[in-house]
């Protein structure tokens, strides 16, 4: 029976996450180039003090984002151009020297994809998310509501829209751009405020209500170009 001083053994699952964690930050601030070889499963079990299924579960989640390919001449790292979009928040988050210049670019890709996104739901969305939307865009018109309430207000837009959008293609790849977006937003406290983008709300909700694919994609573009212009400005 252990002694009630002896540590508590760290969970496998926890050692798996310790494990990728460690190594995802390596690679993607190139501390691990594209084509080198990562740690062996020996060098990372005797590391971090863990059994080889945990540094196993930790490489398979790591190919899963597309941050390394095992193989029998040993496991090296991808190119960073073929990871997964999920890692769009963790490169924010650990590239302090680039983060600006990340989350512009990040609004930038936003800029392009949100109206395509927007008119997409105009076009197919059922009655009750044109009604499910147009409340949205008027609940991020309450007054008083401070700055992270209104960016949530926002994110709930985005993500009520590229479900109404009915586009499967559109949900892979916005839905984790759009979460690296408002967290950095919300840890940043950066981004446009009510007054920026009011009247394209408005305008939003309206040509929601007439079904105008062309005018509610050219609002949704009008307000994610003040998202850009937001960190712009920060930079």
């Amino acid at each position: 029976m252990a002694s009630p001083l002896d540590p508590t053994p760290e969970p496998p699952s926890l050692q798996a996450h310790r494990i990728e964690a460690y190594l995802r930050e390596r690679i993607l601030k190139r501390h691990i180039e594209a084509g080198e070889r990562i740690p062996s499963e020996r060098d990372l079990a005797k590391r971090f003090g863990a059994g080889r299924n945990s540094v196993r579960e930790a490489l398979r989640s790591l190919e899963r984002q597309g941050l390394i390919k095992t193989g029998p001449g040993g496991n090296r790292a991808q190119p960073l151009s073929e990871a997964s979009p999920d890692l769009i928040e963790h490169l924010i988050a650990i590239d302090a020297e680039n983060r600006g210049r990340l989350l512009i670019e990040t609004a930038r890709v936003y800029e392009v994809f949100f109206p395509f996104a927007v008119a997409e739901a105009v076009r197919n969305a059922d009655d009750g998310q044109v009604d499910e939307i147009i409340a949205l865009l008027d609940a991020a018109r309450t007054p008083g509501l401070d700055r992270d309430g209104f960016l949530r207000a926002l994110d709930a837009v985005g993500d009520a829209v590229v479900r109404a959008s009915s586009s499967l293609v559109l949900q892979l790849v916005m839905k984790p751009v759009l979460e690296a977006l408002t967290r950095r937003l919300e840890g940043e406290r950066a981004g446009p405020t009510l007054a920026d983008v009011d009247a394209e709300l408005d305008d939003m909700a309206r040509s929601f209500g007439a079904r105008r694919p062309e005018a509610a994609a050219a609002n949704a573009g009008a307000i994610m170009a003040a998202y850009t212009r937001a960190f712009e400005n920060r930079s």
